[in-house]
This record gives structure tokens, C-alpha cells and sequence, in this order.
């Protein structure tokens, strides 16, 4: 549905609440792994975008911030101007950054995950022109989003 943009309805969405409203619904789950969540959700990050398809696209950075964190880690969500970041605490750099985004890619193997949730979240990004990027960066793996309306302002782009 997403290469084929049946995901028309589009509107100003403000991505920071979506991320609030994602953070609250899987409370439980960050409960359950005693993980600090740390905010600094100041400068709004605003898409004309599907509402729908931003959730997923929050949700899945998210649900990858907890499944890679070790019990009593810490998440971080951060806006700046133009961008998102979710960061998760981790001890060692990904042997393979560039694979992140591929289909069915599994840094570990063993992990419970089908490999897709990051996967999505990159094609969602292409539809929208945001670009989505990997650090690790003092014991940080973060994914940020970022809109360079400049690169887009030659017609409205949407999610």
C-alpha cells in the first residue's frame, strides 16, 4: 500500500505528539524491561503526512529502541529544528550499519524480530523525503529523521 500511495490522507501532523501518544500506549512494555525514558521534545517536528503511516513509522523506531535495549537501559526521544531522534543505550556498534534497513536484516540472529520494522520506517521515509540515518554514538544507537523542506519545496510531499 505504501509503493502504491494508498495513503492519501494526508494533514499537519505533528510528529512529536504522535511519538507522546506511542510512548504512552506501550507504557507497559517499557515498564515490564525497567527502562528510563528520557524526552526533550521542545521544537515541534510538524509533516503534512498520513496519520496513519506517521504511526507506524513512530511506533517501529520505538519498538526497535526497546527490543534493543537490555533490561534497565534508557530511550530518548529528542526534536530539533528539522529533526527526530529515538536512541536507545547499547555497549557495542553494530557490525553492519549499512544492512540496518534492508528487509528482513537481523543484527542478532537470535532476536524475536522479523527483520521489517526498520525496513518499513526507511520506506516511509522515502515517500515522505525524510531521511533517516544510524549513529552509535557514546554507548547511543539513534535514528533520526529529518526534513529538509529546501530539497522539497517544489511541490508538497506527503507520507
Amino acid at each position: 500500500k505504501i509503493d502504491n500511495n494508498q495513503f492519501n490522507d494526508n494533514q499537519a501532523t505533528c510528529m512529536n505528539e504522535v511519538a507522546k501518544e506511542k510512548l504512552n500506549e506501550i507504557s507497559d512494555l517499557i515498564r515490564m524491561k525497567n527502562l528510563r525514558v528520557e524526552t526533550s521534545l521542545d521544537e515541534d517536528f510538524i509533516l503534512n503526512a498520513n496519520p496513519d503511516l506517521a504511526g507506524i513509522l513512530i511506533n517501529n523506531l520505538l519498538s526497535n529502541g526497546i527490543n534493543h535495549t537490555e533490561e534497565g537501559g534508557v530511550l530518548r526521544i529528542m526534536s530539533k529544528e528539522g529533526s527526530l531522534s529515538f536512541c536507545n543505550s547499547g555497549s557495542v556498534a553494530l557490525p553492519e550499519p549499512e544492512k540496518l534497513f534492508n528487509r528482513f536484516y537481523k543484527a542478532d540472529p537470535s532476536s524475536g524480530s522479523l527483520g521489517l520494522g526498520l525496513a518499513i520506517a526507511k520506506k516511509i521515509c522515502e515517500q515522505q523525503k525524510l531521511e533517516i540515518s544510524y549513529q552509535f554514538s557514546n554507548n547511543m544507537h539513534c535514528f533520526t529523521l529529518q526534513y529538509f523542506p529546501e530539497r522539497n519545496s517544489d511541490k508538497a510531499e506527503s507520507i
